[in-house]
């Protein structure tokens, strides 16, 4: 019923979130940064194993970008049920 919900409960609601589960979005967003930022300094790496011809190396760094690619998604998986039970029950991260 919009009657039993007023405007202060809604700031109420958005204070709370904002002061308490602000550091677990942050958190969250943190380790999917770090592990992107690791998938793009290997993609670079990769590049300049391309251009000098070393194959080996080449296959190891092609090999690491698919295992963080499949550490991303999980991790991501993993931030959106930690955010869903953030939300519903106040569990922290």
């Amino acid at each position: 019923d919009r009657k039993l919900v007023s405007n202060a409960t809604f700031l109420k609601a958005v204070s709370i979130a904002t002061f308490y589960h602000l550091g677990t979005a942050a958190f969250g967003s943190l380790v999917i940064a770090i592990i992107k930022t690791i998938r793009t300094i290997l993609t670079y790496m990769e590049k300049k194993a391309a251009r000098s011809k070393q194959k080996v190396v080449l296959v190891i760094m092609r090999i690491l970008k698919c295992l963080l690619w499949c550490l991303e998604k999980c991790v991501k998986f993993v931030n959106k049920q930690a955010y869903i039970q953030t939300a519903i029950f106040g569990y922290p991260f």
